[in-house]
């Protein structure tokens, strides 16, 4: 009715006053959103470049209405919003969460961004979106190195870790090494583990035997794992050592294991070494894939908005 058009009109009017008390604002939001659609995203260009400083009970649902409304030529604004250091942390989320309902192209840089956020599912979540090799490695596998080594969640360490699986290269070794002597979290050495086996360094084989102190309390696949490594790299002057993890874990499986390895390190032929580590039943290495810094990475259209010296969005003409 055009009574009806009237008052949506005077709410759309009150929803966009930055003189109006939030409230009231909100409020005129609430109730134009499931009745007068049209008349929101007319005012979402309006609203959303203030989403820095406007009242964030007013920004999120705004933020939201791109993707409920299917604004798709707008979807550049909740990614940037989403990556912007400056903007409320609820805004920020909302920007993300539209993001990837959008799945945007730059959505790595979103994740990249939120590494930092304090909810600790939220940074796992984030490393555990950034493990694809068709991201660009040479901004990727830095930040998630740094989030292995000092991030103090280790579920999120173990996101991490487990993502470098797709930027695997070796100068991570150094970082493993240390995480191999001080992580305490089960998945996180795990998956610490598991890279260093799918480097598959010579390098390995002394900080893989320092974690022989740790074997009663490690899975059992873990040790199986590190003995392969120790049984591939090393020579027979390293069969003193396994030996004495032989003993001290008498009638057990890990003792099996051992002897496997120590039998192909004091295998005299290529072939009856190969037999004796197979013996050793380590599991398959992870999907993973080795990232050559030598590859350039891959090249993104930039985004459609930007932010100005006022710190106010600058939508596309």
């Amino acid at each position: 009715s055009i009574g009806g058009r009237r008052a949506h009109g005077q709410l759309q009017s009150l929803l966009l006053n930055n003189r109006v008390p939030t409230p009231a604002r909100v409020e005129s939001l609430n109730i134009l959103i499931p009745v007068a659609p049209e008349l929101i995203a007319r005012a979402v260009p309006l609203l959303v470049v203030q989403y820095r400083t406007l009242p964030e009970e007013i920004t999120v649902p705004i933020i939201d209405a791109i993707a409920s409304l299917q604004m798709s030529h707008l979807a550049d604004v909740p990614l940037l919003i989403s990556i912007d250091g400056e903007a409320p942390r609820s805004v920020r989320l909302a920007g993300h969460h539209v993001s990837e309902l959008f799945q945007h192209t730059h959505l790595w840089q979103s994740h990249l961004a939120l590494l930092n956020d304090p909810d600790t599912r939220m940074r796992a979540h984030c490393a555990e979106a950034l493990a694809d090799h068709n991201l660009p490695g040479s901004i990727i596998a830095p930040r998630l190195e740094e989030v292995l080594a000092s991030d103090v969640e280790g579920n999120v360490r173990a996101a991490a870790a487990t993502a470098l699986l797709q930027h695997t290269h070796e100068g991570l070794l150094p970082t493993l090494y240390r995480r191999l002597a001080e992580e305490r979290h089960p998945n996180a050495w795990s998956s610490v583990i598991d890279l260093i086996v799918v480097i598959n360094s010579r390098t390995s084989i002394e900080p893989l035997l320092a974690t022989f102190s740790q074997a009663a309390r490690r899975p059992i696949d873990d040790m199986r794992k590190i003995l392969f490594q120790i049984a591939t790299h090393g020579d027979d002057s390293r069969i003193p050592e396994i030996y004495a993890l032989e003993q001290n874990h008498q009638g057990r499986e890990l003792a099996e294991i051992c002897r496997a390895a120590t039998s192909a390190l004091s295998a005299t032929t290529q072939s009856m070494k190969e037999t004796e580590i197979a013996g050793i039943g380590a599991p398959p290495p992870p999907p993973h894939t080795l990232w050559d810094s030598s590859v350039l990475d891959p090249v993104y259209a930039p985004l459609s908005v930007s932010i100005n010296t006022n710190g106010v969005m600058v939508l596309p003409q």
